[in-house]
């Protein structure tokens, strides 16, 4: 995952995407991500994660939440997305 700032600073985030519909995903991820940050996510369509066409979505997070684990789970609606 990618992150866009509104201060304009990227970085990249490691994240698996837990829950997937046709305007959003939910994500977990080790890094605090803030509501309004703009994300860019490239994942897979697969059940196994080794078959099936990649995607790259942008949206905004709209919600983000520690979990006991302490990951962090993030909403995000999708604003675009394309198949690679």
């Amino acid at each position: 995952m990618r992150l866009r700032q509104s201060f304009g600073v990227k970085r990249k985030v490691a994240a698996v995407v837990e829950n997937l519909s046709g305007d959003g995903a939910f994500v977990r991820t080790t890094e605090a991500i803030d509501p309004g940050e703009q994300v860019l996510l490239v994942f897979r369509l697969s059940a196994t994660g080794y078959t099936g066409p990649h995607v790259a979505a942008r949206g905004l997070v709209v919600r983000s939440e520690r979990q006991s684990n302490g990951n962090v789970g993030i909403a995000v609606q999708f604003r675009s997305h394309r198949f690679l």
